[in-house]
């Protein structure tokens, strides 16, 4: 956790008056609120949210971004970091096209290079249909807290965020920009890590698609057809991880 909060200390081109770093504890076991406790003395733009019970990753989220102050929001997991050049990379596209959600890419790894800010861009005017169309189920965005707070955040019914989070944004926004450059680093997976369960990875994905699907009004056809393919893949999947598992 103090990596991860080191990168985004970190992070260039910005006033440090401009900036805030709200970190909600899930009830960890370890040291982190120790951790936590020392860092925010050291800066008072950390702000350290406790909680008493673990709820899941969905619902922490939601809560930390309820708290920002600021006009766009950068979510980070715990264990994971940015580039230094990131944050102003995206906020550079989001005010150059007018657009309150960017994607990059996100990628395992132990290192994080510097944002190529010539890197490639693509511009959807049918955000929903091409985040569906595209998949994208990870961290590594800028979003405007008006648009969060329009979409309502990650879908809280669905424990893990990944899947539901980029398609509420994306339902809500008028346009969106994706990157081709890598601006979000996960570390390297474990067996504690939750991308390992791919049964879990499956049922949110299926629930994140059939929410969307039939609770947003006015959908294009070629979103509602992003959102159906992955739907049927994910329940397709999920029937070959249990047919293999059975003896």
């Amino acid at each position: 956790i103090e990596e991860t909060l080191r990168s985004l200390q970190n992070q260039i081109g910005f006033k440090p008056e401009d900036v805030e770093f709200i970190c909600v504890d899930d009830a960890s076991t370890d040291a982190t609120l120790q951790v936590l406790d020392g860092l925010a003395k050291a800066d008072p733009r950390i702000q350290i949210v406790a909680n008493d019970d673990n709820q899941g990753p969905a619902i922490r989220i939601n809560q930390a971004a309820a708290l920002a102050q600021g006009a766009y929001l950068i979510p980070v997991d715990g264990d994971d970091y940015l580039p230094a050049n990131a944050s102003t990379y995206l906020l550079g596209l989001a005010h150059a096209h007018k657009s309150p959600l960017v994607f990059g890419r996100s990628k395992r790894g132990a290192i994080a290079p510097d944002v190529d800010t010539d890197a490639a861009v693509e511009i959807a005017e049918d955000a929903l249909a091409f985040c569906a169309k595209k998949q994208i189920v990870h961290m590594g965005f800028l979003v405007a807290r008006k648009l969060w707070t329009k979409s309502g955040g990650a879908d809280e019914t669905i424990f893990i965020q990944d899947q539901s989070l980029p398609l509420q944004l994306s339902a809500a926004a008028n346009r969106l920009v994706y990157a081709s450059e890598v601006v979000y680093w996960l570390r390297p997976a474990d067996e504690d890590n939750l991308s390992v369960n791919k049964t879990q990875q499956h049922h949110d994905r299926f629930l994140s698609c059939y929410n969307i699907l039939t609770s947003t009004e006015g959908l294009s056809a070629a979103a509602k057809q992003a959102l159906m393919r992955q739907i049927i893949s994910a329940l397709w999947k999920y029937r070959r991880d249990q047919s293999k598992l059975a003896f």
